[in-house]
Order: C-alpha cells, then sequence, then structure tokens
C-alpha cells in the first residue's frame, strides 16, 4: 500500500483518487474500488475490557491495603512472596498484551476488498491463519444489506450479504461502515 492511504482507514472509496491499493491474488488490470474493514466503533468492547483488566488490580491492591487488621485473614497480598508477586503480575500484564494484540490484528487484517472484478474478503483467524472467500462479479446474484440497532444507525454501519450463484459461497461481511454506499456501489460494477 502506498504511504499516503491511512492504514487505520475503515472505508476507502474512489479508485481514481485514493493511492494504489496492491494485493496478493490480485490479477492483471484489476482494480480495487473499495477497501472496508469492520468500523472502528466495533473496537470499543475490547478496548474497555482491556483498560478494565489493566486497572483492576491496582484497585483490588489498594482495596486490600486499606483493610482493617481485623480483616487480615482476607488480604492475598501476604500469601505470595515478592518474586511469585512479580512473576504473576509478568504473566498476567502478558495476557492482557496478548488479548489486545490479537483484537488489534485481528480488525486490521480482516479487510474486504471490491476491485472491478470480484470481492474479496480476507478473514484473520487468531493466532496466526488467515482465510480468504472471494466471489467474481458475474456469479453475485444479490447484494443486500442490514443496518439494525441503535449504534449501527448512529455510527452507520451494518452487516453486508453477497449472495452468489450455485454451490459457490456466499459472503457475509460484519459491521462495515457505510452498507448502504457499499451495496450501491457492488450493484453498479456488477455486469
Amino acid at each position: 500500500m502506498s504511504s499516503l492511504l491511512n492504514p487505520f482507514a475503515t472505508f476507502v472509496y474512489d479508485p481514481v483518487n485514493i493511492p494504489t491499493i496492491n494485493f496478493e491474488t490480485q490479477r492483471q488490470g484489476e482494480v480495487v474500488h473499495l477497501m472496508l474493514r469492520q468500523d472502528a466503533i466495533t473496537n470499543v468492547p475490547w478496548i474497555t475490557i482491556t483498560l478494565i483488566a489493566i486497572f483492576i488490580p491496582g484497585q483490588i491492591i489498594t482495596l486490600l491495603n486499606s483493610l482493617p487488621s481485623e480483616f487480615s485473614a482476607l488480604n492475598i497480598l501476604a500469601l505470595f512472596s515478592e518474586p511469585e508477586w512479580t512473576l504473576i503480575s509478568f504473566v498476567y500484564g502478558l495476557a492482557i498484551f496478548y488479548y489486545a494484540f490479537i483484537n488489534v490484528v485481528s480488525w486490521f487484517f480482516n479487510v474486504v476488498l471490491v476491485t472491478n472484478i470480484r470481492v474479496v474478503d480476507v478473514n484473520f483467524q487468531a493466532p496466526f491463519h488467515t482465510q480468504t472467500t472471494q466471489a467474481q462479479l458475474q456469479e453475485i446474484q444479490d447484494v443486500r444489506y442490514t443496518q439494525g440497532g441503535i449504534w449501527g444507525i448512529i455510527f452507520n454501519f451494518g452487516n453486508l450479504y453477497i449472495q452468489t450463484a450455485g454451490t459457490n459461497q456466499n459472503i457475509h461481511l460484519k459491521y462495515i461502515p457505510n452498507p448502504n454506499i457499499v451495496q450501491e456501489h457492488i450493484v453498479k460494477l456488477l455486469p
């Protein structure tokens, strides 16, 4: 990808004015018209969980240290030595980092490309597996979208369903931004 393209963009549209997007299985003469990721707002739940997981141990330690001496039996801090607490803290921090890392990588690498020839859906599955589904434009029979829930309406994201002919795999795109524009654009590209 060109350095002019925002690497965290969720909706890249306009094949004339955007930098050229290239991908591994791109064919001769194939031009990317749309590049999509899940809407950025869909990252809020895992970011919230990560932040809570980071701050909870400090709050628990503060609470336990503030207990009166008659509740010393509840103080789990005395159960482990300092090196053991260091190891426990390191493993806990590593688990939080892994959770956040997998979510960032999964969001970043789950990409949909709509070209002048096909729709390519690249799904990254943790920890390091990728599944690619594609539908040739001439095989697409129906393109429809749903946009439900208060968050989907407020932040303008939804799901897009691409139905293909025969036994070819259908494509279901979740939480993409501007699903109505994506649907219209794919329908315009159909032969």
